[in-house]
């Protein structure tokens, strides 16, 4: 998970058990991790560290999922944001569309899925800086480096040339 590593995450989650379940899991996948109880201190993080990623549960107290997208959203549409919640309500559904999240997990999320929205959440945030390719491989443009299945591979210069 190399293209997660100079991300950060604001996790957002009101219960504690599932805060320490993801907690050491997100701290292992990306550079800095902010995590807050409720919406009110969610949004106070984010003022300050501007993270890369918001997760956030959309119940929390204090100040709402969706009220807290929608304050980070009057001046901000760089930040990726995805909903980690345990309801699946059509209305929630387009309100979180028309505040642009990028993904909407219904726990228990599985951290396969957790790692396909974070994955999805890198590719947003890079751009076109990751070429997907055949036999699970990827290309990073910036820093020119081939992985494959997340771990890097060495290439000669000429390889470097063929693939740049």
């Amino acid at each position: 998970m190399k293209r997660l590593e100079n991300l950060s995450i604001l996790y957002v989650e009101d219960e504690q058990t599932l805060r320490e379940s993801y907690t050491p899991f997100l701290e292992g996948v990306c550079q800095t991790l902010h995590v807050a109880q409720d919406g009110l201190e969610a949004y106070a993080l984010y003022e300050r560290h501007k993270p890369s990623i918001v997760l956030l549960d959309l119940y929390v107290p204090k100040l709402n999922g969706i009220e807290l997208a929608k304050r980070i959203r009057k001046n901000d549409y760089d930040t990726v944001l995805i909903a980690f919640t345990g309801h699946s309500d059509r209305k929630v559904l387009l309100e979180l569309v028309d505040l642009y999240f990028l993904s909407y997990l219904i726990k228990p999320v599985t951290r396969a899925a957790l790692i396909e929205a974070l994955m999805k959440a890198s590719d947003k945030i890079y751009g076109s800086q990751y070429l997907l390719l055949p036999f699970s491989c990827s290309w990073d443009s910036r820093s020119k480096t081939l992985f494959h299945e997340e771990k890097q591979m060495h290439l000669t210069r000429r390889e470097t040339l063929f693939l740049d």
